[in-house]
């Protein structure tokens, strides 16, 4: 059975096991199976899945969030995200806490004590026509519980270039977030709001094309007019709600690295 939490429901279980002598928890694979399997040392000794490993959903990426939960986050290329989280019962054994389906994963990463997801689409408002707005679609998972909630925010024309945006990845250093903004071209809805930002028409697609997550429909402008430029954003509080310190340089392009719809942080905390 797949489920869909919120704080709301919490359920109380065993508190997190974090005994000294079980407290490695190791993502492995065999046979294409994954496993969590635990350790007291990775420094000597053996470990293996043989007879001792937890079955576990594959994840396409693994979160470790401090020392209560490790959260396995699965990316299903266009479709609904999906994921899990484990904690080591009393016994010291890696044990399933929740089961998830949430928005699509295009980025990920933590802010404070939540594991968070993020991905671009469509969001509930619509203009007089009926295109529609594009949104930056947040997961939120609780490091304390394993609850999910969810949040929105406008993704479009976020910079204020008239474009939609998606994040890559998120970085926590010196009391602030950093992420990085890519622009992604104008959507229909984003050329009747603000047809001045468009540089020129005879970059508005005549017809539908592309394939997969590239692909675009006619009436809009399907990737970046600004590809010589990057942008951060910096929060200082704890809210994508909040407004952010946009900062940029025309020295790079975007900064993120891409395969199909997968957007992979390139911003890293310095000593």
């Amino acid at each position: 059975m797949t489920t869909s939490c919120s704080d709301d429901n919490y359920d109380p279980q065993p508190a997190p096991n974090t005994d000294a002598e079980t407290s490695y928890v190791i993502a492995a694979q065999d046979d294409g199976t994954s496993y969590l399997i635990t350790a007291p040392s990775l420094d000597e000794g053996t470990a293996t899945v043989r007879g001792t490993g937890t079955e576990v959903l594959g994840g396409s990426y693994w979160v470790f969030k401090n020392q209560n939960y490790v959260f396995s986050l699965v990316y299903n290329k266009g479709g609904a995200g999906t994921g899990a989280s484990y904690y080591l019962n009393a016994a010291g054994k890696p044990t399933e806490r929740y089961l998830y389906e949430f928005n699509r994963i295009t980025s990920y990463g933590t802010w404070g004590d939540k594991v968070v997801t993020v991905s671009t689409g469509d969001s509930k408002t619509t203009d007089a026509e009926g295109n529609i707005a594009q949104a930056l679609l947040f997961n939120y998972l609780d490091e304390n519980t394993g609850g999910q909630t969810e949040g929105a925010i406008d993704a479009e024309n976020f910079l204020g270039n008239g474009e939609k945006v998606t994040f890559a990845g998120l970085e926590e250093a010196n009391g602030k977030l950093y992420t990085s903004v890519v622009p992604m071209g104008m959507s229909r809805y984003g050329i009747g709001q603000w047809p001045d930002m468009v540089t020129d028409t005879e970059l508005v697609a005549k017809a539908d094309g592309g394939s997969a997550s590239s692909s675009y429909t006619a009436g809009t402008i399907p990737s970046t007019q600004y590809p010589d430029r990057a942008w951060v954003a910096i929060y200082s509080g704890s809210s994508f709600a909040e407004k952010p310190v946009i900062v940029s340089t025309d020295k790079i392009g975007f900064a993120c690295g891409r395969h199909r719809s997968q957007y992979y942080q390139t911003i890293w905390a310095a000593d």
